[in-house]
């Protein structure tokens, strides 16, 4: 088992490399044509409501889906989980239909909820877009439901096909549509690639022998306790999309062109998540689901630990370089057509510190997943709730001290709160689940990530006047070979494991 979710990490870690990149070819080029304009910021707007949607369902399904699922076919009651998957699909198809007309009838009110001090030209295009991308709501549903079953069949990098299809799409939109839609063109193009994307699955599906055909009998015990701990996941993760929600809300009466530099930023900000985070956290779950399942809690800890090293590892040193070079990485990528100087200083500022978080949403996912194959999904919705609140709070200190970026330091800071607060919790239902190791690696990464950003910092001081390619090419190489350097001397015990295993597997190709 341990070998195959290895094998599945590295694979989805790839594949989602390669999705991540064709999500930021396809904003690169919607920034070249569209900036920080109006129209950019509407169609983030309108792009939030599908997005959101398509980034917590996934996750909802598969913490409430997969298990009732996979206990059926594991003790051979195949029959019965094939005739749970068509209810399943039957109760999405339904709900998210239903979900869609209400968004489109309300589709201006919404909008002007969400962004109530924003233009009244933005409000109008961006309702106008998110009805053109309604039917994504429905193909969004569909995809995650055969994500979810899949997963179950141990297909792990099939469903990240989607997003790379989805992507694409969007590009081909760029220069199909938007020439003669405009902006409405892209709207189009997201919502054609989200049902190419739903499509993809759909002879993976038909190969497992489950069918499409509705099922009506939803009285069904199962049925009725994937719904019970269904809704305060659902909860739990719209109180982790809210934030986006309330970061356009507080940002809407500063400017129309800052919904679009947030925009741009998170796309950055997303992407080490998506690529770290993103591919431990499916098979993560499902060996915490084994575990706790056997009654093993001891390996259960110590996978948490390894989860948490892992990502602290990654993600530390890529906040520092946040820091350090953002802005020049804002330039190299979005920086031509109609993103000028000022949407590159805006957006990076906005990236700086929103990179604060990376690490606490790290922890906060690891500790949310662990409590789901706990089967506690009310602690979860609570503590969402309470970084909300912290997130709002911390909001309105800082927005009138450091401007619009004061939401971004706001979001970091309620992240970071949950995460401390879901950890002390987590402790109290299991015990301790950290050890010294986990104070010794802190050190090292703490150590190494200073040693890479003062480095950085002096070839920023040395190198200003190098080509810009250069010199972020320079920084990034040299702060990984020292980063990594110093970590192998200190003789950090992950890192070394990795890089044994990474050998072995070339040694067997060879």
């Amino acid at each position: 088992m341990g070998k195959n979710i290895l094998q599945s990490v590295i694979l989805i870690m790839i594949f989602t490399i390669l999705s991540r990149a064709i999500g930021l070819v396809r904003t690169i080029f919607i920034g070249q044509e569209f900036g920080t304009s109006l129209e950019a910021s509407a169609f983030m707007l309108a792009f939030l409501i599908p997005n959101t949607i398509f980034l917590f369902l996934p996750g909802a399904l598969n913490a409430t889906f997969i298990p009732p699922l996979k206990r059926l076919l594991t003790e051979g009651k195949i029959a019965q989980a094939h005739k749970l998957f068509q209810k399943m699909t039957t109760v999405t198809i339904v709900v998210h239909l239903s979900v869609g007309l209400l968004i489109w009838i309300f589709a201006l009110p919404i909008i002007q909820l969400i962004v109530a001090n924003a233009s009244l030209e933005l409000q109008a295009l961006a309702a106008e877009l998110l009805r053109i991308m309604i039917p994504s709501l429905f193909f969004i549903s569909l995809i995650s439901l055969f994500s979810s079953t899949l997963n179950t069949h141990y297909y792990f990098v099939l469903p990240m096909l989607g997003p790379i299809i989805n992507n694409g799409f969007v590009i081909l939109a760029i220069y199909l549509f938007v020439p003669t839609y405009g902006i409405h063109g892209l709207a189009l193009g997201t919502t054609i690639g989200f049902f190419a994307s739903s499509l993809l699955m759909i002879p993976f599906i038909l190969k497992e022998k489950y069918t499409l055909i509705p099922n009506w009998q939803w009285r069904d015990p199962e049925l009725l306790k994937i719904g019970e701990r269904m809704i305060p996941i659902l909860f739990a993760s719209a109180m982790s999309s809210m934030n986006e929600f309330i970061e356009k809300f507080l940002i809407s009466d500063l400017g129309d062109d800052k919904i679009a530099a947030f925009g741009y930023a998170r796309q950055i900000f997303q992407l080490p998540l998506a690529i770290f985070l993103g591919s431990i956290a499916i098979p993560l779950f499902v060996l915490l689901l084994d575990h706790i399942k056997k009654g093993d809690l001891f390996v259960a800890k110590r996978t948490i630990e390894k989860a948490l090293l892992s990502m602290m590892m990654l993600l530390i040193p890529v906040t520092i370089g946040f820091w350090l070079i953002g802005e020049e990485l804002i330039a190299i990528l979005f920086q031509r057509g109609s993103f000028e100087a000022e949407s590159t200083r805006i957006t990076a500022n906005a990236l700086v510190l929103l990179g604060l978080a990376l690490y606490p949403l790290a922890i906060r996912d690891i500790f949310t997943r662990t409590f789901y194959a706990l089967e506690n999904t009310l602690t979860p919705v609570i503590i969402g709730a309470i970084q909300i609140a912290i997130y709002i709070a911390a909001a309105f200190v800082l927005i009138p001290l450091i401007g619009f970026t004061g939401a971004a330091l706001a979001f970091a800071i309620g992240a970071g709160i949950a995460s401390i607060i879901l950890g002390i919790l987590l402790w109290r239902r299991i015990g301790a689940f950290l050890t010294k190791d986990f104070l010794l690696t802190f050190l090292k990464i703490t150590f190494a990530s200073g040693v890479m950003g003062v480095v950085i910092f002096m070839i920023d001081f040395w190198g200003s006047s190098w080509h810009p390619y250069i010199f972020l090419f320079l920084s990034i190489l040299i702060g990984v070979v020292i980063y990594g350097g110093l970590l192998i001397l200190l003789k950090e015990p992950l890192l070394l494991t990795l890089i044994e295993k990474g050998k072995r597997r070339v040694q067997r190709l060879s």
